[in-house]
């Protein structure tokens, strides 16, 4: 997934959140405009049962997808200024945007593109363990920067399971 100009890394595709959501240190290494931050004064709940203050709210173009097969939306994220695994968290407004269908079991989202065909993007087992581990144990740091990971490329004649939905959408 591509946030403006840059492939991010540490996603939560979280279906019980009601919002997305981007860390400040996470948005301060994109190239954007400070100044397009719309303050809030509303708080959040969640991250653990207690009331977080956002510092605003941003709008950002994302890119779901490689460079031929994408979805491209702005996405409204709440900037949130909080230590945690996690540099951008996904929640119900953009999965129903993109259509997608979540398969936590495989680390799998397959979400519809702008051409009307089917793409998935894959998490890492490893990576989502140790954002895990951080998330229960807040005293450990982050885990380090990784390499993009995509799915496992197919060997020849491989094929892959049968996509979580039909090719025609409704």
């Amino acid at each position: 997934m591509k946030i403006t100009s840059a492939i991010m890394r540490r996603i939560l595709v979280d279906t019980s959140s009601s919002v997305d959501v981007i860390t400040w240190d996470c948005l301060k290494k994109l190239v954007y405009a400070g100044r397009d931050i719309v303050p809030m004064a509303n708080p959040i709940l969640g991250f653990g049962g207690q009331e977080i203050y956002p510092a605003g709210k941003i709008y950002l173009l994302v890119h779901f997808g490689d460079k031929t097969k994408f979805k491209s939306l702005k996405i409204d994220f709440l900037v949130v200024d909080l230590p945690t695994a996690y540099n951008v968290i996904i929640g119900r407004p953009t999965l129903h945007q993109v259509r997608a269908v979540v398969a936590p079991y495989f680390l799998q989202l397959q979400f519809e593109i702008d051409d009307g065909g089917i793409e998935e993007l894959c998490g890492d087992q490893r990576t989502a363990r140790e954002c895990y581990l951080v998330s229960i144990n807040p005293s450990s740091n982050r885990p380090e920067s990784v390499e993009p990971q995509d799915c496992p490329p197919r060997r020849s004649g491989q094929r892959r399971g049968r996509p979580l939905w039909s090719q025609k959408l409704w």
